[in-house]
């Protein structure tokens, strides 16, 4: 079972000095009192009262419960998932939900940043607020539609240190990467590499002014403060109470998912007896994912093409695509071969498109299929070839 780690002033045996506002320390819970039963009754309190306003299904309120969990254990996470709070409408409520998030945890609302779509000024901002060890970021109201993968971003929930270079100076600097992050947007999404650090929650409304809908708490933000000592309560009931803790790590974030998803799981289940997996919810995400579409799509029509394994040049796909040129079955492979700005394919340009997938399994109707890369010792001629594991 998990432990809670309290007190006053220096702890000489784990170096920590404890500073903890009196007025919350007399709210957190001892871990005998975190029976499945008050476990169940926080996990309701939580998704039907806290977050009564909150309009989103039950996977959607799962991964806000694990979000201020997320904030509380972020300095013992190697890797920390990113979470997405979208609609497809402004005035949902995706912004007031974040803050709700960060009065809950830390007792202040989250510190907001305009997203940009410059990278190295991205970078240069990532890296100010990893330095300052701001414990949750949200990037703010991010145009409508857009779809996000950033490099930088990637790295930073990967990693416990993020090293960058700082101008004026011959030095890099490290900063700790333990910092939160967040997106809020209309209609936005991850893709690539990013689509599989992230849990995404989606709030709905049925009406064309959601702002003007009826609430349970008329000020949701003055009622998480009012009531934060409550709320800290049940989210550490549900954390202590976890007896998933110490079974095998699920998802790619393996401690997050011992300390934070199973806890959350565990007491949803014991709210609602309906399973819930963050693994699910995270391959979800994936499955959306627009590169993963294309890549899939892209390696079906190579199959069909050089079907069983065969192996193919680039001259050899140069070739097919120029005597089906009209074939509309071959319209996404030809765009994908083709550069950015240039009119045909090129062999550069295939050879650059298909190394850019290469080695990346793909789900195709209940099978995984993967491009391969290979280049003969003798001759150092290189091919390509489909490769199927578990093939139905």
């Amino acid at each position: 079972m998990p432990r809670l780690l309290i007190g006053e002033g220096l702890d000489r045996e784990r170096g920590l000095f404890f500073r903890i506002d009196p007025a919350v320390l007399k709210y957190m819970p001892d871990p005998s009192d975190c029976t499945p039963i008050a476990v169940a009754k926080s996990y309701r309190f939580l998704a039907d009262n806290w977050l009564g306003d909150v309009k989103t299904d039950a996977e959607g309120k799962a991964a806000l419960i694990a979000l201020p969990l997320t904030i509380v254990e972020r300095v013992l996470l190697p890797e920390r998932p990113v979470f997405y709070v979208t609609a497809g409408l402004r005035g949902t409520g995706k912004t007031t939900a974040l803050h709700m998030v960060s009065l809950a945890a830390l007792g202040i609302k989250a510190a907001a940043m305009a997203w940009t779509n410059d990278a190295e000024e991205r970078k240069k901002a990532l890296f100010s607020v990893l330095r300052e060890a701001v414990p949750f970021l949200v990037w703010d109201n991010i145009p409508r539609g857009t779809v996000i993968g950033c490099p930088h971003i990637e790295r930073a929930c990967t990693a416990e240190t993020y090293k960058d270079r700082q101008l004026g100076v011959s030095e890099s600097p490290e900063a700790p990467a333990f910092t939160i992050i967040a997106f809020t947007g209309n209609n936005i999404r991850p893709k690539s590499d990013t689509a599989s650090r992230s849990l995404v929650i989606r709030l709905g409304t049925d009406r064309a002014d959601p702002e003007n809908r009826p609430f349970t708490h008329a000020d949701p933000i003055a009622w998480t403060l009012d009531h934060r000592g409550q709320i800290l309560n049940a989210l550490y009931t549900v954390m202590l109470g976890n007896p998933r803790c110490e079974g095998a790590g699920q998802t790619r974030f393996k401690t997050w998912w011992k300390l934070v998803g199973s806890a959350v799981e565990n007491a949803a289940f014991e709210a609602t007896k309906a399973p819930l997996s963050f693994k699910d919810m995270f391959e979800k995400v994936e499955d959306e994912d627009e590169d993963a579409i294309s890549r899939a799509g892209i390696i079906e029509t190579l199959a069909s093409i050089w079907p069983n394994g065969a192996t193919f040049t680039t001259a050899q796909l140069l070739e097919h695509l120029r005597k089906n040129e009209e074939a509309e079955n071959m319209a996404e492979l030809r765009r994908f071969c083709t550069a950015p700005k240039a009119t045909s394919p090129t062999p550069n340009a295939i050879t650059r498109a298909l190394k850019s997938i290469e080695g990346a399994p793909t789900t195709i109707d209940g099978s995984t299929a993967a491009l391969r890369f290979r280049r003969d010792g003798k001759t150092k001629a290189a091919s390509f070839e489909v490769a199927w594991e578990n093939r139905k």
